[in-house]
C-alpha cells in the first residue's frame, strides 16, 4: 500500500457524507 493510511479526499468525501446524513435525518426527523 503507498497510499497513506490517512487520505485528505477520503476524509473530505466522508466528511461530506456525514453532514448530508445529519441533514436528512433533521429533514425527516422534522
Amino acid at each position: 500500500m503507498d497510499k497513506p493510511l490517512f487520505d485528505p479526499s477520503r476524509f473530505r468525501a466522508v466528511a461530506n457524507n456525514v453532514q448530508r446524513a445529519r441533514r436528512f435525518a433533521v429533514g425527516a426527523r422534522a
